[in-house]
């Protein structure tokens, strides 16, 4: 897997990152990785990915290498808990991606794979004790109450809606900057959307769009494209142009799933977009999935 977003990008976001070799030691990585796993980077490096988990998740972890290591797909999944030097452990999601030599993706050898990380008990933690903030509750209020009022439409019309996770790159900015820049592209995404479509801020640098009344899946994927224009041009941040990025994960739901596993289904979708690269990936749920 070639990487169109540069390492570096994640390093400047804070984005927990590593990378293994094919026998799935740390060769390399960040500060953010490096808290996440509750351990110094010292102790990381050439340490099994396995062996950071606890020992009833190491399965999850080896499958997912194994699916890489065999060619079943580009990119894999683990949501396991990670043990730090006082004992203790956090749920995180990994999203592993193989980085071939020569020819890219079409070469049988693999280079080194890439771990991206995601910290979920700091977004339950968030959600219990900041019910209301936009940085991070899974089901903020406006969200909450936007997806409800999408599922009884879709209920009530029987056509599909659609929960768009969005995703923001770029610099490393200050949280004031990066709130700024969010807004400008939020403003910018409104005046994109059709009047069925709802923007919710609901996390730092990102936001969701909720799109009710869609013919098909492919309608999903055309409000997409609109919003990911937005980034096209750069945005003004004191003065200076700077230039930042979308990428988006797409749930389509027919009314039939709970709101919590189609925000689930979103940001996973999401973060496989952000560990490939860019663009966005798109999953029918319910009764659409078997259409």
């Amino acid at each position: 897997m070639n990487l169109a977003v540069p390492r570096l990008l994640l390093d400047a976001a804070d984005v927990p990152t590593c990378t293994l070799d094919p026998d799935g030691r740390i060769t390399s990585l960040n500060p953010a990785f490096s808290r996440l796993c509750g351990r110094a980077t010292g102790e990381l490096v050439g340490a099994h990915a396995a062996s950071l988990c606890t020992e009833a998740d190491q399965p999850e972890v080896l499958t997912a290498l194994i699916t890489l290591l065999g060619h079943h797909a580009p990119v894999a999944h683990a949501e396991v808990s990670l043990r730090s030097v006082t004992g203790t452990s956090r749920r995180v999601r990994l999203v592993m991606g193989a980085e071939h030599l020569g020819d890219g993706a079409g070469s049988a050898r693999i280079d080194s794979i890439v771990v991206v990380g995601r910290d979920l008990t700091a977004d339950r933690r968030r959600d219990a004790s900041e019910p209301g903030s936009e940085s991070g509750a899974t089901l903020c209020p406006d969200l909450s109450q936007t997806l409800a009022a999408a599922r009884r439409e879709t209920l009530e019309t029987g056509r599909p809606y659609a929960l768009i996770e969005l995703g923001l790159t770029g610099p490393a900015l200050e949280a004031a900057d990066l709130r700024m820049a969010a807004a400008l592209l939020v403003d910018r995404m409104r005046q994109q959307l059709r009047s069925n479509d709802t923007v919710v801020r609901h996390h730092q640098g990102a936001c969701a769009v909720v799109a009710t009344r869609l013919g098909d899946v492919q309608d999903a994927a055309g409000v997409c494209y609109r919003l990911l224009s937005t980034a096209m041009e750069p945005v003004e941040v004191r003065g200076e142009q700077v230039d930042l990025g979308l990428v988006a994960g797409i749930a389509v739901d027919d009314g039939s799933t709970d709101p919590e596993d189609v925000v689930a289904t979103a940001r996973h979708l999401e973060a496989e977009a952000m560990a490939d690269g860019g663009g966005f990936r798109v999953r029918a749920l319910g009764a659409l999935a078997q259409a």
